[in-house]
């Protein structure tokens, strides 16, 4: 009897297998309902996470036996916060405090700003609740795996911008701690030879090229910064004085003008209405009055522009009838036809000019009449014009002698004045190669000159 009577003792003390049917109740916002269990033995509940409210819920079984424990579980989606369940002794265990979650991330992140759950409410004996941590973070909501804004190295010359360092002109390098391209010096403030600018981006004054290292325009030297022959100014881009053209050549002496200098110039010379060549020291034909651009007589063109000696043969007889050219203007003794073969008195005058046609012709156009029509070294010249008369040195109608200026030949009758020489009788005061032909009465129609020396005729100029 004693043995039986130990052995329900021990046997007592042991749980009984549970048998399970009671019933699971649900509760509305998501927990499970307390699971009892008869004859004391104790239930375990799991809990479950309301997706859309981000509350996990628990439920404690109720112990038949005092001090059985209680476990709520959590089921936790990945990236929500979940708050395990506190255990409870002698009574019904607190449902677990919910936790807020602010959004998941994948891998199990939890959200930015994602909060603790609250503290599970106190059982019946009075246990602490334990406050939820968050799943996958940092307590109390803190981010986990976040990115750093913070340089992984000091940034010595910059400041650190999102996690790079931003260098200050001039510095270059992952720290800042280079010399830029094109900087130099122990602050990196400094461009480097050849280069200039803010960002020492550009070439110094002379130099070009990728690497600044070449001479650019007319630069040279070492150092480019010595213009060359001919070029001056800072850029050396301008001409030297007395140089022209794109190449700044010398200018030539220009006798009557003046040279066109500098860099859009041409370098040669600029003559005036009167001369032309290319020193000036010519005149064009249309202005020297001479069909061979070249005066004799009545040199000084700015003195006399609208008056000329030129000299010249002519084979065709006359000065009176022979008003148009013979052989375009092929005449004059710096012609290629000195002697005027096939030429008139005409041809002998530029285009534009004509044979003076008698006194008053040589008054209007001369402002001294015959005086300066020589200088004191020319050699004997008579220069004809188309006046001539009746006789005796008296010039009027007729064809009698040939009338002009020079210092060879006849003195005249006053009424040729300005007039101041003439041919008299057969050219008999004038020389070869003048010939008047053998009518003493007709000279004028019959007179021609067979070679350049001893003069030509007065040519003057056309009014427009």
């Amino acid at each position: 009897m004693r043995r039986l009577a130990l052995a329900w003792v021990v046997l007592s003390a042991l749980p009984f297998a549970a048998c399970s049917d009671g019933d699971s109740t649900a509760n509305g916002d998501g927990t499970s309902g307390s699971s009892t269990t008869e004859g004391g033995s104790s239930s375990s509940s799991g809990e479950t996470s309301n997706p859309s409210s981000g509350k996990s819920g628990s439920s404690a079984g109720k112990g038949s036996t005092a001090g059985s424990n209680a476990n709520a579980g959590t089921n936790a989606t990945a990236g929500t916060n979940a708050t395990a369940g506190t255990s409870a002794t002698g009574g019904t265990n607190a449902t677990a405090g919910t936790s807020a979650t602010a959004g998941t991330t994948s891998g199990g992140l939890s959200g930015a700003g994602g909060a603790s759950g609250d503290a599970g409410a106190g059982g019946d004996n009075g246990e602490a609740p334990v406050a939820g941590a968050a799943a996958g973070g940092e307590p109390n909501g803190g981010a986990a795996g976040a990115p750093s804004d913070a340089c992984d190295v000091a940034c010595v010359n910059g400041t650190c911008d999102n996690g790079t360092c931003s260098c200050n002109n001039g510095w270059a390098g992952a720290a800042c701690d280079t010399c830029a391209d094109h900087f130099t010096g122990n602050s990196c403030d400094s461009c480097a030879d050849h280069f200039t600018g803010a960002a020492c981006d550009s070439c110094a004054s002379g130099f070009g090229g990728v690497a600044c290292d070449t001479c650019t325009g007319h630069f040279t030297g070492a150092a480019c910064d010595t213009c060359e022959a001919g070029f001056a100014g800072p850029l050396c881009d301008e001409c030297a004085a007395g140089r022209g053209g794109a190449s700044c050549t010398t200018c030539p002496v220009c006798v009557h003008g003046t040279c066109d200098e500098g860099i859009l110039g041409t370098g040669q010379c600029e003559c005036g209405d009167l001369w032309s060549g290319p020193t000036c020291a010519d005149v064009s034909a249309a202005q020297s009055g001479c069909a061979d651009a070249t005066r004799e007589g009545f040199v000084d063109l700015e003195k006399y522009p609208s008056i000329a000696g030129c000299s010249g043969g002519f084979s065709v007889a006359g000065v009176l009838a022979t008003t148009s050219p013979s052989c375009n203007y092929g005449a004059g003794d710096d012609s290629d036809n000195p002697t005027g073969t096939g030429c008139n008195v005409a041809d002998l005058c530029a285009p534009s000019w004509h044979v003076c046609g008698s006194v008053a012709d040589v008054v209007s156009a001369s402002p001294d009449g015959c005086d300066g029509v020589t200088l004191d070294n020319d050699p004997p010249l008579f220069f004809a014009t188309r006046q001539s008369g009746w006789g005796g040195g008296n010039c009027s109608d007729g064809a009698n002698d040939v009338f002009g200026c020079g210092n060879l030949g006849a003195t005249p009758a006053g009424s040729c004045s300005p007039l101041n020489r003439f041919s008299h009788d057969f050219c008999s005061q004038l020389m070869a190669p003048w010939t008047c032909g053998g009518d003493s009465q007709n000279e004028a129609n019959n007179v021609t000159k067979a070679g350049a020396d001893a003069g030509g005729v007065l040519c003057c100029k056309t009014a427009n």
